[in-house]
């Protein structure tokens, strides 16, 4: 069970990856200056400037810009997928009540502070998640164990759920569905 992870912070690194995978092509594809055959005439005339501000190999470089570019789009996509699912999620997904059963404040490499809550879902099946908390305007900073919260879950795939953190959709509040095309 993992924490769903924030939409904008994914799309905002996922763009500095991109951006810094793209601007390494583009720095590999600029013209070099002509091979001159005597070196200390080259050495002379450029002023000891290297054809590139960095000493890699072309190869090794080539790869580390794709690479970047790859993951740094690969985030971007989830990101927006996370930003879809959780506006599925408050506009149509089903609103219960939740209980916060554990919080844990983690001082390593993925800090921070998560909060597992569980709830039921129609058919009476309990499910859990883990919400990591943010730092910026996130109502849970201090939340305490045995709390209630609302959850927000799918009706047709009831693992896929999220908190309600800020209150967007209370419990007694009707579903928006969308018009069904004929």
């Amino acid at each position: 069970m993992k924490p769903r992870e924030s939409p904008a912070a994914l799309l905002i690194v996922g763009t500095l990856v991109a951006a810094l995978g793209l601007s390494t092509t583009l720095g590999m594809m600029k013209p070099r200056p002509a091979e001159v055959a005597d070196t200390s005439q080259a050495t002379h005339d450029a002023g000891d400037v290297s054809p590139r501000p960095w000493p890699i190999p072309p190869i090794p470089l080539a790869i580390l810009a794709l690479g970047f570019l790859g993951i740094g789009v690969g985030m971007m996509w989830h990101g927006f997928r996370n930003l879809r699912t959780n506006r599925g999620l408050l506009s149509e997904g089903v609103a219960v009540i939740g209980r916060v059963v554990r919080i844990e404040h983690k001082q390593h490499r993925n800090g921070g502070v998560f909060i597992t809550y569980q709830f039921a879902d129609e058919h009476g099946t309990v499910h859990k998640g883990i919400h990591k908390v943010s730092a910026f305007g996130d109502a849970l900073l201090h939340a305490e164990v045995g709390q209630d919260v609302t959850v927000l879950y799918d009706a047709w795939a009831p693992t896929t759920h999220m908190l309600d953190v800020n209150n967007v959709r209370p419990v007694d509040a009707p579903r928006r569905r969308r018009p069904e095309t004929s």
